[in-house]
């Protein structure tokens, strides 16, 4: 229902009273882009930056010079790779499946350099090639097998069969058919007609998930399967219409290959096994030792094995000369999933290496080409950070712990059973703050371990400026941050909060140099972002702050947006942020300009507009509209997105709870639905205390709704604050209590009612200016908690 036209007025706050510190950042810059999910983010003392580029396995540096953001590649690396193959010139033909490429590594350079071969891939996972050099893909995630002709430089991708399902494995016979390990079956597409006819091989026989498949010289199919305990032969002589075990005992075959002399070669857990032709494939010898995990293996015609996985770091070789004794590295495999990222006063680069397990150091001396491993020990270590003293401290992730690796190359475990920490930071003080499943904690020197934020989620990122103040990125978006940087200020023991950017979508690492630009990793949008340390550009307020209806009807408040800049912003809009998707699941958000002497909706719904400078403002009306069906809902400070440019420059409102929030509740019956105002006596939204002192400010209030008892109270929602409050509701006319003033006031509330209030304050101690945080909010809840109307004020004591 609309609200009635006395009340249809937007309250136009002073920008003091909403508007940032003036060290908070508003205005989004989009450094650079092209990146494939960047994950964390450092920045050195010259405004360089650098980027843990995730899923390309490469390190960036951004250099700043000049005002021009120029990217290098400063070590790169191959990611988690799939599947590898070899041709008889020893060129080496893999894939990395997470970034859904398929490249060959050339034995003439010494495989220096990695070509990418064709496009369109989706999460590939096995890989063959024919006598003619042409690559066979099961490009796995599009459920199809393709075939990159060798005819042009593979750069032509054909489209082999239909109606695979999750193609995982191929390989391909003397004649050009080729078999798949598809899900369930092993199936062949014959090459006689050009790859359109596709046969099932082996009856109805179980294969135990068929993962990897490989052919002999005489065309038999041999498969490993993930649930079994024994390689599968389908022999040739029969037309594939039977099955026979081979060798058995094993745990979870992942990968099999097969020589130029027949031998199988077979990858199970943490172990690579021969099973030699001339015993008839009937016993298996185990190779070497210490093979890291794989799920992937290939041999050359002399029998030399080679290696892929998220366990294998790149692509490594056990050579039969050798007697598979150990391994040795093709190429610099360099990073898998790098995740953290951070430097030291000397402008070296540390990298939490997490698909390799490890920390290492690229040293800026040598121009980042020197890249050396520092401590031990780690299992997915996701986050990094240096100290002034030059001491690492890594969220070791897979050990649940915090380790730090001294400067001296000695380590130790700072705190165990950590639940997961994902992001680390540490103070001038020494004291190291670090994100887990919990929240946020922190490590004291002395050893403690404390709770900082208590809020269940994932803290992607974790960063500390100069006076020891907290950043923080979500990228979850079913808690209450959302895809958001905020800040939490040090001097009030973290629990001031401020959103200094938003917009982001899954943001990771962020970062704060000297001078308070804040650098987010933007993670979904594959973007690097600065949000610049200037007063906010706009500032934004609703009203009224709080709507509660039936479900199926449509909520409306006014909205006003200022431009306290010097230049007109085009392109701004209202959107709920991203976590408002997750609180409100079933309402839908429109918005329309009004006029706002009338208060009459104009031109388009859902339309950016342009707004001029120089504190030039526009009203909006917003409306949500519920779902008849859906379930009751009940969301207090439901952040909307109040935005003006374009993805490379963004400027965007401070979101402040209760003053660009709002609450909303929808019930399956008619309900109070409560227009509340307050008024302080400098009419600016603020009231001012003494320290210690007292102060009193207005309500006035409207019930558009049904007739329902309510109570009315006075909350400070984001924790304690040293205020007491008291209320009375008061004679319209006169503004006397028409009782002593309570904690609560209860009162029947009809429809069209339209009672006043006065609230009653008495500090206890001072109160920071801080109106995101320090506010005292009215509001009128039914018997059973329910909320049906609010309103707030910012409050400080001097």
């Amino acid at each position: 229902m609309r609200i009635p036209g006395h009340f249809a007025v937007v309250l136009l706050l002073l920008a003091g009273s909403i508007a940032a510190r003036p060290s908070d950042a508003q205005t989004i810059v989009t450094l650079a882009s092209g990146f494939n999910e960047p994950g964390g983010v450092a920045v050195d003392g010259n405004g360089n930056v650098f980027v843990a580029d995730t899923a390309n396995s490469a390190i960036k540096e951004l250099v700043t010079a000049g005002g021009q953001v120029t990217v290098n590649t400063i070590g790169t690396g191959f990611g988690p790779l799939g599947a590898v193959a070899v041709d008889a010139a020893g060129n080496i033909f893999a894939i990395d499946s997470q970034a859904s490429r398929v490249f060959e590594l050339a034995a003439a350079d010494g495989y220096a350099t990695a070509k990418t071969l064709g496009s369109g891939f989706n999460f590939p996972t096995g890989i063959a090639l024919d006598s003619n050099g042409n690559v066979f893909v099961a490009d796995n995630e599009n459920g199809a097998v393709k075939e990159i002709l060798a005819a042009g430089g593979y750069v032509t991708v054909n489209t082999l069969g239909s109606g695979f399902f999750a193609p995982g494995s191929v390989a391909v016979d003397s004649s050009g058919n080729v078999f798949v390990a598809d899900a369930a079956s092993v199936k062949e597409i014959l090459a006689a007609g050009g790859y359109t006819t596709v046969n099932t091989l082996g009856g109805n026989n179980d294969l135990g998930l068929p993962v990897g498949v490989a052919l002999d010289s005489q065309g038999n199919v041999f498969v490993a399967g993930l649930f079994s305990t024994v390689v599968e032969e389908i022999p040739a002589a029969g037309g594939y219409s039977t099955v026979k075990s081979l060798a058995g005992g094993f745990t979870s075959p992942q990968g099999i290959a097969v020589d130029g002399s027949d031998n199988l070669y077979l990858f199970d857990d943490n172990a690579a096994w021969k099973l030699p032709v001339s015993g008839g494939y009937s016993t298996a010898t185990k190779l070497g030792s210490g093979f890291p995990g794989a799920n992937g293996i290939a041999a050359d015609a002399a029998g030399d094995v080679f290696l892929v996985g998220f366990g294998t770091s790149g692509i490594q070789e056990a050579l039969v000369v050798n007697n598979y004794a150990n391994l040795t590295h093709i190429g610099t495999p360099g990073f898998s999933v790098p995740a953290g990222i951070a430097i030291d006063a000397s402008g070296n680069v540390y990298v939490a290496d997490t698909g390799n397990n490890a920390v290492k150091e690229m040293t800026a001396a040598s121009g980042f080409a020197t890249v050396k491993t520092i401590g031990n020990g780690f299992v997915n270590p996701s986050g990094v950070t240096v100290d002034t003293n030059g001491n690492v401290f890594v969220a070791d992730t897979g050990n649940n712990a915090v380790t730090e690796v001294l400067a001296d190359g000695s380590q130790k475990i700072l705190g165990d059973k950590l639940a997961q920490p994902t992001a680390v930071a540490v103070d001038i003080s020494g004291d190291v703050f670090f994100a887990n499943q919990q929240g946020l904690l922190e490590i004291t020197t002395a050893g403690a371990v404390n709770s900082v934020v208590n809020q269940p989620g994932f803290f992607s990122g974790v960063a500390l400026d100069s006076n020891g103040n907290l950043f923080l990125s979500n990228n979850d978006p079913i808690v209450t941050t959302g895809s958001e940087v905020r800040e939490r200020l040090a001097a009030t023991g973290f629990k001031s909060v401020m959103a200094v950017g938003s917009g982001f979508d899954m943001p990771g690492g962020v970062a704060v140099d000297r001078a308070g630009n804040v650098f987010v990793a933007d993670t979904r949008n594959n973007a690097v972002k600065e949000i610049l340390p200037a007063p906010p550009v706009l500032v934004a307020a609703v009203l009224p702050g709080s709507r509660s209806i039936e479900l199926g009807d449509t909520a409306t408040i006014f909205a006003t947006l200022i431009n306290t800049g010097m230049q007109a912003l085009d392109n701004c809009q209202i959107a709920p942020a991203s976590t408002s998707f997750f609180t409100l699941p079933f309402v839908t958000m429109n918005y329309q300009t009004t006029d706002p002497a009338t208060n009459t909706p104009t031109g388009q719904p859902n339309t950016p507009v342009s707004i001029p400078g120089n504190n030039g403002a526009q009203s909006f009306l917003v409306s949500f509209q519920s779902t008849a069906d859906a379930a009751t809902f009940s969301s207090t400070g439901v952040p909307l997105d109040f935005t003006c440019g374009t993805n490379d420059v963004v400027d965007t409102a401070a979101i402040v709870p209760g003053v660009d929030t709002v609450d909303l509740s929808a019930s399956s019956m008619p309900v109070a639905d409560v227009i509340a105002l307050a008024a302080t006596p400098t009419n600016n939204g603020v009231i001012d205390l003494p320290a210690g002192g007292v102060g009193a400010f207005a309500i006035a209030s409207f019930n558009v709704g049904a007739t329902q008892a309510l109570t009315l109270s006075a909350d400070t929602r984001n924790g304690a604050l040293p205020v007491v409050a008291t209320l009375c509701q008061t004679d319209p006319g006169s503004g006397q209590c028409l009782s002593p003033p309570t904690p609560t006031v209860s009162l029947n509330y009809a429809g069209g009612a339209a009672p006043t209030f006065s609230v009653f304050l008495q500090s206890t101690g001072p109160i920071a200016f801080a109106p995101a945080t320090s506010r005292i909010y009215i509001q009128f809840d039914d018997s059973d908690g329910g909320f049906h109307g609010s309103t707030s004020v910012a409050i400080e004591a001097q």
